[in-house]
């Protein structure tokens, strides 16, 4: 099986709760589509995104192209006000077990689309053959991917690569 994990696009300012896309983001989640297109980033098989409207506008061009829905999920959504930070590393961790769960054999390959403190906290909980919590993986700029493995038989998953949709 194989993760691609996004930061969403470049955020706007409205609406404040929830805010879309600005025009850079759109723009980048167009590249993201052609990245797969253009086979640098895998074809996906399933896509999973938080709530917000930002980390589905991230990954609908490239869904839309390939006709395949976008399940929304609150287990990757920003780190609530009243949620501690066990709180939020346990739905980080229901999280990756959900990808886990989710991606049937070696050869699926699966677009979830989060947000900045999300994948921060999660590079150190993920079980992996590369140290995530280095330097080399402190800071995610808008459209960053990482691109991860797990064969079937691996207990731990292996660093591919990463980037940026720019």
């Amino acid at each position: 099986m194989v993760l691609v994990l996004f930061r969403h696009a470049q955020k706007g300012i409205t609406p404040f709760e929830d805010p879309e896309l600005s025009e850079q983001g759109l723009r980048q989640a167009q590249i993201v589509s052609a990245l797969v297109r253009n086979k640098i980033l895998p074809n996906p098989t399933k896509f999973l995104c938080s709530k917000k409207i930002r980390t589905l506008q991230t990954l609908a061009p490239v869904a839309d192209d390939l006709a395949l829905p976008v399940q929304k999920e609150s287990l990757f959504d920003i780190r609530d006000d009243s949620e501690t930070l066990v709180q939020f590393r346990e739905r980080i961790q229901q999280g990756i077990q959900m990808i886990t769960e989710n991606i049937s054999s070696d050869s699926d390959v699966c677009y979830v689309c989060t947000h900045y403190d999300w994948i921060e906290e999660s590079m150190s909980i993920f079980d992996c053959t590369t140290n995530l919590s280095g330097q080399d993986f402190a800071h995610w700029a808008p459209a960053q991917y990482l691109i991860l493995e797990k064969k079937s038989t691996a207990t731990k998953w292996t660093f591919i690569k990463k980037g940026v949709a720019k």
